[in-house]
């Protein structure tokens, strides 16, 4: 590591991070060297699932007409209960057995939202490349003596510098992107699963959550906006009183004070007016086609450059022109001067293209998205004979 700021004999700690087959091992000085890191990728393989370890199978995949263009690192929601799929028993299930596979063995990063063996459980799957025609498989009932590959959850969001699923049951919220973004304050409590989106969601009332995620281009970090005027940013939000003049509450927020610096998306002075804001006072009020008041909406903003693209719902509209995004060390609010729920909150490196916008709401409210396969099972069948 000489040459690059740490010297030989310098006291330094080190991390690693293994998303898909690629191993990045990060070394921060220590002492005089402390703030000094440097970051190295190994290609390591990509691990291979042995089908025969595995008593159960499924077969799953798009259903027709879904995706409509090639989405890379995308995660698709799998939604597993024993009411909608034929064969599949939660007894023979347990989640740390639990694993996903594409065809030819590739092991697929998953991660467990909500585990429910009361009805249905929602678990997030990196597909490298989903198309219309990509075919992935669930395994499932570990062979006695067999042990499943280890798993990243973290590498399900690869191109995520932070996620916020709302899942826990109470206390703080949680970053699941490998960043540790995690709140530092409790701003609400939890709702039950049949009150949220996906998984379970929370119950806030004005107090939001602050993060500890104060640049999102910081070179520390596993993940990071290579370009902090080139990102998306998403979430589900239910209002449960109605907005009117005068609040701006914020499902987002990174900056100080509205249009001075960072960016922020909010709410306008009605549960039909919304925007994006970079930093500086250019911007624009877009009308919803559907009220926040009462109803799930799920609102993408798409930040490139001095453009801002507003979603609801998977269909965008309208862009427009925009002050560019500058960084700042504020940091990431969620649920500002918001009353109502939330629900899966991100913030993603680079511009989401429209495809891929529709195909990440499709995915969370479509429970049609995907099509399951027959359940395969070879538990051995044991015959008494009197």
């Amino acid at each position: 590591m000489t040459g690059e700021g740490l010297a030989l004999g310098a006291d330094y700690s080190y991390s690693y991070d293994i998303i898909r087959d690629v191993c990045y091992v990060t070394v921060d000085g220590q002492g005089d060297y402390d703030g000094i890191a440097v970051v190295r990728a190994f290609s390591i393989g990509a691990a291979r699932l042995d089908a025969s370890d595995f008593y159960c199978s499924m077969e799953i995949a798009p259903s027709a007409g879904k995706v409509t263009a090639a989405l890379t690192n995308f995660p698709v929601l799998v939604r597993l209960s024993e009411s909608a799929i034929g064969g599949f028993h939660y007894g023979g299930c347990r989640p740390g057995d639990l694993r996903f596979a594409l065809p030819d063995g590739t092991l697929l990063a998953h991660e467990i939202d909500y585990w429910n063996p009361n009805g249905e459980s929602t678990v997030w799957v990196n597909v490298p490349e989903l198309t219309s025609n990509t075919v992935i498989r669930a395994y499932w009932g570990l062979r006695p003596g067999r042990e499943p590959l280890a798993r990243d959850a973290a590498a399900t969001w690869a191109d995520y510098v932070g996620v916020w699923h709302f899942s826990e049951a109470g206390g703080v919220v949680r970053d699941s992107s490998g960043n540790g973004y995690h709140s530092t304050n409790d701003g609400g409590g939890t709702v039950s699963n049949v009150d949220a989106r996906v998984g379970l969601a929370r119950d806030v009332a004005g107090t939001a959550f602050t993060t500890t995620a104060t640049n999102l281009a910081g070179s520390a970090a596993v993940r990071r906006v290579a370009d902090v005027s080139r990102f998306t940013v998403s979430g589900w939000t239910l209002s449960t009183i109605d907005i009117v003049a005068g609040q701006w509450p914020k499902p987002m927020r990174k900056s100080t004070s509205a249009g001075e610096d960072g960016w922020d998306v909010a709410f306008a002075d009605s549960p039909t007016r919304f925007c994006g804001r970079g930093t500086g006072s250019t911007f624009s009020i877009v009308d919803l086609p559907t009220s926040v008041y009462g109803n799930w909406v799920y609102m993408s903003v798409v930040f490139s450059d001095a453009t801002c693209r507003v979603f609801e719902n998977g269909s965008l509209v309208k862009a427009y022109t925009v002050s560019k995004v500058a960084n700042n060390s504020s940091p990431l609010v969620l649920g500002t001067g918001f009353t109502g729920r939330i629900d899966e909150f991100r913030v993603r490196d680079g511009v989401q293209s429209a495809a891929y916008v529709s195909a990440d709401y499709a995915t969370q409210a479509d429970p049609e998205f995907l099509t399951y396969g027959k359940v395969r099972n070879t538990v051995p069948t044991v015959i008494l004979l009197r």
